[in-house]
């Protein structure tokens, strides 16, 4: 393959966020990067080795677990349809 054609989607690609504007701030710099740093931080300590959605106790792993249950029985329940409507 030529130089030329590898170089073809670089030419093409869109660009976004590449104003002047955009540019000229540094993310680091901002007061919202720093809030949000900062809430990352409190949220990330003491976390243990549970997953992060099953530590809210007995009423998470209750969703949780009849979530997953529900999911799983609609996807079955969706092939079956397709399969029904396949037969006919």
């Amino acid at each position: 393959m030529s130089c030329q054609m590898r170089r073809i989607p670089q030419m093409f690609a869109r660009r976004f966020g590449t104003s002047g504007v955009s540019r000229s701030v540094k993310a680091e710099d901002t007061a919202i990067f720093k809030k949000l740093k900062k809430q990352q931080e409190s949220f990330n300590t003491g976390l243990g080795p549970e997953e992060v959605f099953l530590q809210g106790g007995l009423k998470d792993v209750v969703l949780y677990r009849t979530s997953v249950f529900l999911t799983v029985v609609s996807t079955l329940y969706s092939g079956k349809v397709i399969y029904d409507l396949a037969q006919k």
